[in-house]
């Protein structure tokens, strides 16, 4: 039995966090440490979980201690310093797509594709309330700086004021025509900024819910909101045509300066503790980086490299000293004086698509669909990861095993004409790519029972046949 279910939450987290840091720092890994992850908070009769799931969302605590990533699986905790999992929250029905911690660091409010707001136990994990009123996801959360309130912004295109202590729904801000993707409490708690799929950024007063304002500029959805520490200023991000962050007077709306430079839409935006820097995460043709500018002229500082897919979330530890983002599957903790990549926070995906079993029944082929351009290898067993496959150039739609099992075929979105590709399914080794000189997906892929050709179905409503060891088409089934 693992860790997790052989102690209440409050225990694991105590006890994993202290026994396997030592470890961690004595670089002597621990067994039934962390690497029984796989294992927790799994349904009845399920042996292992094939990663962790996306990632839709994080949040440090504040105390920096940890860091909470929410996605289609949980809540996944993170100790902060050493990246190591401590705890799996489950109980929502859909992705979840936003986190926030209180003030005091005892709950995590969590929002959902299930449409519904969770309050959790921060220290046990336990689940407190669930709030709901929300018809559509909820995309942002944010707890009111004094930790009595919470405002929640949805693709019903409302922003909801909460409760905190007991969940009560207080009121509802209505003016947005489009999805509310961000919320923010000014720090001094009197004002909400909300940005919007309508190009708009709104400001209302939290405690009466008057709408004060109306920032407009953005030529597209406005994704990401925050306010300066000091409260004086707004920064808000763009993925409209102008790939733009802008920089508001909180008291007046006036527009003050225009960050730019990106070659892809900026998805989050966040200022450093003492309110000298702001950090975006940018994504598309190219551009995925975090980048830091100085808060006071706008200026660029410097770009942090190593995503390989748009930065969908970047944060500041509370202390100022790193910078948490999230995108490829992955989460990078960065110096946030130097820029340096300091670690990596692995095991996530961007959803299962597709599955295969080998026919032994030993292991799982699994594909991540759009925009996932990998492969993954299971031990069915045990769950371990066992190798990754690399070299589609577009999202890998098929698997399939040889009935010997001695090789795998996958399918591709097609990008470049890398229609199917055989791999050696005991080593990951690319043996052959089939060219199919067109742009249409190759949606699947199956071999015959005695192994010997491969047919695969395209979007252009066409099978072909191929000699699954040379590759030669063989024929073409209209």
């Amino acid at each position: 039995m693992n860790a997790a279910r052989r102690f209440p939450f409050r225990w694991t987290v105590a006890w994993l966090w202290t026994l396997c840091a030592v470890a961690a720092s004595a670089q002597t890994p621990m067994p039934g440490c962390f690497e029984e992850y796989t294992q927790w908070s799994l349904p009845n009769g399920a042996k292992a979980r094939l990663g962790k799931g996306t990632i839709e969302a994080l949040a440090y605590s504040p105390d920096g201690r940890t860091l909470a990533v929410g996605g289609d699986v949980g809540i996944w905790i993170y100790d902060a310093r050493t990246g190591m999992e401590l705890a799996l929250i489950k109980g929502h029905s859909g992705s979840v797509y936003s986190l926030a911690y209180s003030s005091d660091g005892q709950t995590i409010a969590s929002g959902s594709g299930d449409r519904t707001i969770r309050i959790w136990d921060a220290q046990t994990g336990t689940h407190l309330r669930t709030l709901t009123g929300h018809t559509g996801d909820v995309d942002s959360l944010a707890y009111s700086p004094d930790g009595q309130t919470i405002a929640s912004g949805s693709g019903d295109r409302t922003i909801r004021i909460w409760d905190a202590q007991t969940g009560a729904h207080l009121r509802t801000l209505t003016g947005h025509t489009g999805r509310v993707n961000s919320v923010a409490y000014s720090s001094d708690g009197q004002t909400i900024a909300s940005g919007s799929g309508d190009r708009t950024v709104r400001i209302w007063d939290a405690q009466t819910g008057a709408h004060l304002r109306t920032l407009t500029g953005h030529t597209g959805r406005v994704d990401s909101v925050a306010y300066s520490p000091n409260g004086q200023t707004i920064a808000s991000g763009n993925s409209g045509v102008d790939w733009t962050v802008r920089i508001w007077d909180a008291q007046t709306g006036a527009h003050l300066r225009t960050l730019t430079g990106y070659m892809g839409r900026v998805n989050s935006v966040a200022y450093s503790p003492d309110g000298q820097t702001i950090a975006s995460g940018n994504g598309g043709s190219g551009d995925e980086t975090v980048r830091i500018w100085d808060a006071q002229t706008g200026a660029h500082l410097r770009t942090l490299t190593g995503h390989i897919s748009r930065v969908n979330s970047v944060a500041y530890s509370p202390d100022g000293q790193t910078i948490a983002s999230s995108g490829d599957e992955t989460v990078r903790i960065w110096d946030a004086q130097t820029g340096a990549l300091l670690r990596t926070l692995t095991g996530h995906t961007r959803g299962v698509g597709f599955v295969a079993y080998s026919p032994n029944g030993r292991n799982i082929a699994s594909s991540g669909g759009y925009m996932n351009e990998t492969i993954r290898i299971w031990n069915t067993e045990t769950g371990e990861l066992l190798r990754a496959l690399t070299g589609h150039t577009g999202g890998v739609d098929s698997v399939a095993y040889s009935p010997n099992g001695r090789n795998i075929a996958s399918s591709s979105n097609n990008v470049f004409g890398e229609g199917v590709h055989i791999w050696n399914a005991r080593t990951g080794t690319l043996l052959r790519t089939i060219k199919i000189n067109m742009l249409w997906d190759v949606d699947s892929v199956v071999y015959s029972p005695d192994g010997r050709t491969i047919a695969s179905n395209s979007s252009d409503e066409t099978i072909r046949i191929w000699n699954a060891e040379t590759g030669k088409h063989l024929r073409t089934l209209t």
